[in-house]
Order: structure tokens, then sequence, then C-alpha cells
């Protein structure tokens, strides 16, 4: 009994994808079946596919709908050709490893048996593959199916062993049917070694070997007893009679292969000096010609990787028992020695396997979990960093659904819905139903510690779970993401089969340790980064303290904070509370002992001007316990500014590690004051500036447009003077066409002003640039000869006044209109768009109008400029003049591409609403 194979199956597994990019293909892959776990994993890849060892592992489904493509192809045994997206991929693979890039071939890797159960090495060279029509009609041309025709008369079993994948690069690129023949017997010559680096290859091998030692005429293998299927995971044969023995002779929990695991001693049937025969103990076997059984346990010493003794929850006991039979009576008493040192030498091989299996198994989880926690600590910027966790917790584990909810500890809140990864039974129905079903999430926090269940109908909390009874969930890990005593989120990782987790609890517990300090980074990064563009764009101070306040209390985990800053004038260091959060809505900030405490500890930071933390396990007279950190607000020259203070009924909640988080935050709260100082008075002297050349311009305007309807209002009185009865009515038309003239004038003078108020003093809120462009349109009207389509993402809000915004986007939409006086196409566009560290929305305005000549392109934004017919007196110069002043007021920019006669487009640019504002 030989194992060699089994520590040489990588250089098999390269072997087979060498040759199969020398056929032409640019990257290669193997993934092979677990008999153990009903999982097929990736094993090996070159190329495009090298990496993805240990990362794509997925369950063997009965139900189509749930597998996988590679456990698809094992399932069905076809041959299939797909370009780009199918629906059996696994999502978060595809985008992770670029796969919108590849044209797929997958294929089984198949070994077949002949009429004597024995392995054919060359079915293949009579083997044809055939293609035939996909399921769907609908589907991309590039994606075939081939089946494969086996000879009757040679081949009497197959069984697919798992799958060999190849690639080229390039959507352009096909794959002829002569390739996937050549990649069809590559594959057929390759698995047989393949199959001889399993556990089951061995078993079988050992029990061939047992035949003949033992001089048997049949033998079999069965170990890891199933408790929940009352069966053995692998059921090993000799030949022919050795299937035949198992098929109608199967280990039965009475019978004497349970005697001999129990006993660890060999039993016979019939036993020794018995004058019975077989047929009183096994009647079936007796039918099928044989005289005499033996069971032979083997004995296994995996103390500290498997438990080989029964417990309660476990599903698997790693026990393993031999069987031979002989058609003579009593064949077995005289080489009883001989038995023993077989079994003995069996059971080292298989134990030594076992062992080696173990650890290399272990070696790939640790080395896959090793780059999946190493790419979390390096996206914590990433805005996929929860789909990484859920989808990498997903394939790891071969799970069926991952559900990962975020959640705010300080708060009590998680983020709803919930980042799912696998596949839903009733997904549309489990979508929409997670905004309410947050009873198991929030039982799990309140638990000292994760948990984890094998068999969920013990577990009532589960049991009833809306999502476990739709989902069909048999086992469930539900683990909490924790940093410190901090729990940043709640993961559940469940199972559609009854699964152990055993051996993988280390595994669950790293990833979740992970996953919370990438969270717990990123909500950092993002605060920071928040408060820093605050700092540089906000013009109010108060604005930024509740924002800087509101993100301490939020990442420190406290329950309630403020900010108090000097009097600049006064002498005194008398601080007065300019921002308070209080996340819990308690009374603390009036309970007197508390208030006394936060005082006399402001006043000690004050003094010293360093950083202090207190902690205390209660207050006497019954209050509760307190932990406050407070920081001074320091300028340059150590002058103190203010101080901020942070409290918690947890003690030593703000532990000496917050400090330099929150540290931060105070010193960009110190330059976003001081820049709100500098951009008061620079905007003050700007206000002025502007009010100035506004005034002039004004005033140079109306001096023209009054002068305008002074020469109406004096024509009006000269016609009416000179009205005679004959000329009466055509008199009174141009009367009334002058008066309509002033009435229009004045109104664009009102509606300016107007507009320019609002600029000025609206109240900014978050606004959802869709409505205002829906309002936007309403207001225009479109004509008929116009034809508008909107294409909006998903677009998040935006900082900003209603009524500001709607007249930014419907004076574009005017504009765009007023270019295509014969007709054309309006398109508006929408889109999130990140420059460095912001995230800004972006909305393009585009018509197929008259264009911009060159000329006038530097000047369509310059104050009183306008290329309308000043005759008509409908063009003010204004409108644009005012929109990009407002753009700009808001943070934000506008600019203009253009060809004459081509037509042109407006971009703006806003910058996201932060989503704690």
């Amino acid at each position: 009994m030989s194992f060699t194979q089994i520590f040489n199956r990588n250089q098999i597994f390269e072997e087979l994808c060498r040759e199969t990019l020398n056929l032409g293909f640019e990257a290669a892959g193997i993934s092979l079946v677990s008999t153990e776990h009903h999982t097929i994993e990736a094993v090996f890849g070159l190329g495009e596919l090298k990496g993805m060892e240990g990362r794509s592992k997925h369950y063997l489904a009965n139900e189509s709908e749930l597998r996988d493509i590679q456990a698809d192809i094992v399932a069905t045994g076809k041959t299939e050709i797909i370009g780009g997206w199918d629906d059996r991929f696994d999502e978060w693979i595809y985008k992770e490893f670029n796969h919108e890039r590849l044209v797929r071939v997958f294929t089984p890797l198949l070994i077949c048996r002949d009429n004597e159960a024995n392995l054919i090495d060359d079915w293949f060279e009579d083997a044809e593959w055939i293609e035939i029509s996909p399921e769907n009609t609908d589907s991309d041309p590039q994606h075939r199916s081939f089946k494969l025709i086996l000879p009757n008369d040679r081949v009497s079993d197959q069984i697919v062993i798992g799958t060999l994948e190849a690639c080229l690069m390039g959507m352009e690129r096909s794959i002829c049917p002569q390739q996937v023949n050549a990649l069809n017997r590559l594959a057929a010559s390759k698995a047989v070694p393949i199959w001889k680096t399993k556990l089951l290859s061995l078993l079988e091998e050992i029990a061939q070997e047992a035949r003949t030692v033992l001089k048997a005429d049949a033998a079999t293998i069965n170990y890891l007893f199933d408790t929940e299927k009352q069966t053995y995971i692998y059921q090993a044969y000799s030949c022919k009679t050795g299937l035949t023995l198992l098929q109608h002779c199967p280990p039965r929990i009475e019978g004497i292969g349970r005697q001999a695991i129990e006993s660890a001693t060999n039993v016979y049937v019939p036993p020794k000096d018995s004058s019975l025969c077989l047929k009183c103990f096994n009647d079936r076997a007796f039918q099928l010609g044989f005289k005499a059984i033996a069971a032979f346990p083997l004995k296994l010493n995996l103390d500290g990787l498997f438990s080989s003794r029964e417990k309660q929850d476990n599903l698997f006991r790693h026990e393993g028992v031999l069987y031979v039979a002989s058609s003579k009576q009593h064949p077995f008493y005289d080489i009883e020695e001989e038995a023993l040192k077989f079994t003995r030498r069996a059971s080292d091989t298989i134990q030594q396997v076992l062992i080696y299996k173990h650890y290399r198994e272990r070696n790939r989880q640790l080395s896959t979990l090793h780059d999946i926690t190493k790419a979390l600590a390096d996206i914590s910027y990433d805005n996929s960093l929860l789909q990484r966790i859920a989808w990498d917790g997903l394939n790891i584990l071969a799970a069926d659904v991952v559900i990962l909810y975020e959640y705010t500890q300080s708060i009590n809140t998680f983020q709803t819905p919930p980042i799912i990864a696998g596949r839903l039974l009733r997904k549309e129905e489990m979508l929409n139903s997670f905004s309410n079903e947050n009873v198991v999430p929030a039982w799990l926090v309140q638990q000292n510690k994760s948990f984890y269940c094998p068999f969920v109908d013990q577990h009532p909390e589960i049991s009833q779970s809306a999502f476990a009874n739709r989902e069909k969930v048999k086992s469930v890990a539900g683990v909490q993401l924790k940093v410190a005593d901090e729990i940043v989120g709640v993961m559940f990782i469940n199972y559609r089969r009854l699964h152990e987790f055993t051996h993988e609890k280390q595994i669950i517990e790293t990833l979740a340790s992970s996953a919370a300090v990438a969270i717990k980074n990123q909500r950092w990064l993002r605060a920071r980064s928040d408060i820093e563009r605050m700092v540089i764009t906000t013009f109010s101070q108060q604005d930024l303290l509740d924002s800087i306040l509101s993100k301490a209390v939020l990442l420190s985990n406290s329950e309630t904070g403020s900010i108090l800053l000097q009097d600049p004038h006064s002498k005194d260091i008398k601080l007065d509370v300019k921002a308070s959060y209080d996340v819990t809505s308690s009374c603390h900030s009036q309970d007197v002992q508390r208030l006394q405490i936060r005082e006399n500890t402001i006043s000690e930071v004050s003094r010293e001007k360093r950083p202090i933390i207190f902690d205390s396990p209660g207050i006497s007279g019954g209050s509760s316990p307190i932990s406050i950190l407070s920081i001074p607000l320091l300028y340059s020259n150590d002058r103190l500014l203010g101080v901020l203070t942070l409290e918690s009924t947890y003690p030593n909640t703000l532990v000496r590690r917050q400090i330099k988080m929150v540290q931060t935050l105070v010193d960009l709260a110190v330059i976003g004051i001081q820049n709100v100082n500098t951009t008061e008075r620079l905007l003050r002297e700007k206000e002025i500036a502007i009010r100035g050349v506004m005034s002039l311009s004004f005033v140079h305007h109306m001096n023209n447009q009054i002068g305008g309807l002074k020469e109406r209002a004096l024509t009006i009185k000269d016609h009416s003077l000179r009205i005679s009865p004959n000329e009466a009515s055509f008199q009174i038309a141009d009367i009334r066409y002058q008066v309509n003239k002033i009435i229009e004038i004045t109104n664009n003078f009102l509606l300016t002003a107007d507009l320019m108020t609002q600029t000025f003093r609206e109240e900014k809120q978050r606004v959802h640039l869709n409505i205002i462009l829906e309002s936007s349109l309403r207001n225009v009207g479109l004509p008929k000869s116009i034809m508008c389509e909107v294409i909006l993402e998903d677009l998040p809000p935006v900082l900003g006044g209603v009524e500001q915004l709607n007249f930014i986007f419907t004076n574009l939409i005017l504009n765009a209109v007023d270019a295509m006086p014969n007709g054309g196409k309006l398109l508006i566009k929408g889109k999130v768009s990140t420059e460095g560290n912001d995230t800004l929305v972006r909305i393009d305005v585009s018509d197929t109008g008259i264009g911009i000549k060159e000329e006038h392109l530097q000047r369509v934004f310059d104050y009183g400029f306008t290329t309308k017919d000043a005759n008509a007196q409908n063009g003010l110069g204004l409108g644009l003049w005012i929109t990009r002043y407002s753009i700009e007021h808001l943070g934000g920019l506008i600019v203009v591409q253009s060809q004459f006669h081509e037509g042109s487009i407006f971009t703006v640019k806003l910058p996201a609403c932060s989503p704690d504002f």
C-alpha cells in the first residue's frame, strides 16, 4: 500500500495545467470534489487562475439553482464554454479576479470503471463529445455545451472527481470544438493519476491488498461514520465481488463492524466453534455465496486532530473497519496473526495520510486566511469592505449563505439591509424582509461570545427565525465582530446541511477579528476624511463642531460628549459649551455628582493642557460608574482654545488607546476653527467686493433698463395723447405691447433679486438630486420636439438649498431647450465619482443644439454675458453667472464643453453629503 502519489499531488496538478496551456490556453485551474464535505474546491491554478486555491469552495447542492458552475459541471458531467457572466458564477470571485475578461471552458475530470469495477486508464480512446443545444436559447453565442458519449460495452460506471478549467483572455476570443476535444482527452488521461491522490483511492488499494493477503474473495473498508445518515462517508471495495458485498450488505448499526469497533477486537461470523452457518447471521451475504465474514477494526490514533469517540454534538466519528468475506467455511482463524499485522499496517498508513491531509488542508486554509486578512487591512478606504468580508467568509468555509450586519454599539443600531453573500432560495422575499429581522442579531449582541450551532433545531432563538425557516438552515455560526470590548458587527454563517464547526472555530474567530479591525479602521478613516474635507469647505463653525463631536462620540464608543470653547476676547479660562452630543438621550448631564466630576476634569485639563482619563467604578450615593476622557484644544503656541470631553457609564471604556484617535479629531477641530474664522473674514471682504461689483453692474444694467422703461412710458404717453377714433384699435394694441414689456423686465429684476437673496440666505440640508432634477424638468415643461433621457445611478445626497439647486438645474435645462429651437435630444446623466479622498456627485446636462462658439466658451459664466437676442430683452446675462456662483458656494464646480452646431455639455460636480450629517 503506497501513498507516494498523495504527497506528489501538486506535481501532478502542475503537469496537467502546463499541458493545458500547451493546447493554446492562457490559464488553467483544477478543482476537486471532497468526499468528506461534499464540496468542490479550487486546488491549483496557473495564469489568471493562480491564487484561486482555497478561495473558491462550494457545496454540491442537489438544487440546480443553488449550484456554482463547478458544482454544476460535477452534477451534469457536461463540458461548457462560457464567455463573460453566467448566473452560476460566484459573483464575488468573478469581480475580484477580473473574470469578466475571460472566455472559459469547464470540463469534468472523470474516472471510469469496467464491468468488473476496475479502473479503465484509456476509456477516452473510444469516447466522443457531442455538442448539444443550450437549454436557454437566449444565451450568449459564446456559450456552448458538449455531452460525453461512452461505449456501453466497456464502461459500466463513471464518477466525476473534479473539474479542469481553461481560459483565454479577451471576450473577442473563441474556443473551437477541436480545442475542447483535445482538452477533454487531456483531462481524461490525467484523471486516474489525480484519483490516486485521493483518500478513497488509497482505501480501495488497501481493500484490494487485504483481499490478496488475507486470501479473501471480497474486501471492503468503511471510514468516517456519519451520525445523521447512519452510514460511512468513505466506502471502498476490491473488484466486483467487493462492490457486490458493499451494495447488498452495507454496514449495520448492530452488525459485526460496530462490535469490532466497540470491542477493539476482530469479530467473525460465524463465530469460532459455532456450528451455525453464515445464513443464521447474514442471509444476504449467504445468498451471495459467502460462508464467512470477518470485521477488523482500524485503530486510528487521531487525538488532537479528530474525535474518535462519539460525542453528543459530533456529526462524524473518525472510525474505520475492514471487512473481508470468503466462500470457504472458517477461513480466517488460521491467519489471525497475519490479519493483525495487516490491519496494524493499514491503520498506520491511513492514519499518516489523514494527518497529512489534515495539515495540508489546514495550511491551505491558514494561507488563504492570511491573504484575506492582509487584503482586509489594505482596503480600509474601499466601499466593498463589508462585501469582501462576507464573500470571503462564504468561500473559505464553503457556507451556503453569510449575512453580515454592521453595528454601531454606542447607539445600538444595525445597518440595514445587511450584506448577503451566497444564493438565496427566496431572494426577493428575503431582501424585502431583512429590515424587520433584527431580533436574532440583537440577541447575538447581548451574548457574551459567539455561538456555534451544528443543530439549529436545538437553538430556539435561531430555529424560530423567519430566515432560518425560509432558507432551510440546519447549522449556523453567529459571530461577533469585536475590537476590544466594542462590537462593530455580527456575522451569521449558514449551512443548509448539518455542519460541524470543531476545526473551523479558529479560522472563523481569526477572520472575525481581522474583519472587526478593518471595519473599525474604515470608520476612522472615513470620519477623518469627512472632517478633513469639512475643515477645508465649511463656512459654519457650529456645523464643524457638531460633526467632529458626533464622530468622536461614536468612534470612541462613548455615550455623551461636549466641546467647550474659550471666548477669544476674554482673558480668563472660562469655557462655554458650544456643542453637545448624547447618543442615549440620558439625563447624565443633570446628575450633580457627575457634573462636578466633569467640571473638575475640564478644569484640570485647562490648567495642565494635557489629555486626562478619569475612571470610577461608582460614585458615592449609588450613582452609576463613569469614564471620562478630556483633551485640550490648543493653538500652536499652546494657548488654550477649548476642551473636548467624552463620557461613558462603562468603566475603562475610554482607554488610553482612544487618545490618539480622538487627539487627531481635536487637532482637526483646531485647524477647522481657525479656517472658519479666516474664511468668515475673507467671506466678509469678498461679500463686500461682490456686492460692490454687483451694485455697479446692477446700476449700469438698471440704467439701461430704466432708460428703456422711460422710453416705453413716454411712448405710451405720446400714443395716448395722439389717439384718434380711427386709430384707437391700433394704438391700444401697441400700448398693451409696451406695458407687457415693462412687466416682463420688472419680473426679470424681481426674479434675479429673489434668486440672489436665496443664494445667500437659504439654509443647507441633505438633498437628493434625483428629486431636484424631476422638479426642474416639471418646471421647464419640455416641448414635444425635444426628446429627453435621464440616466441616474444610485446617487448619495448633497448638501445645499432646495430652491438654490432647483434654480441651478432649471436654468441649465432651460438653456439646453433654448439651444434647440428646432428640437433635439436632452440627456441628463448622474453618477458618483471619486477624486482623491472626496466622493462627488456628477451631473451632465447635454443637448444637441446650436452649441457655443469657441471664442465664447471662456465667457459664458461671466456676469452680464449673453448670446441671446438683445433686442428681445429675454436674456440679462445673469443665469449662468448666478449658477456658477451658487455651485461654488456649495463647494462644487461647473464646466462646459461645446462644439458649434453640434451641442453642449454642462457638467456639475457637488460634494456628496457625509452620512453622519
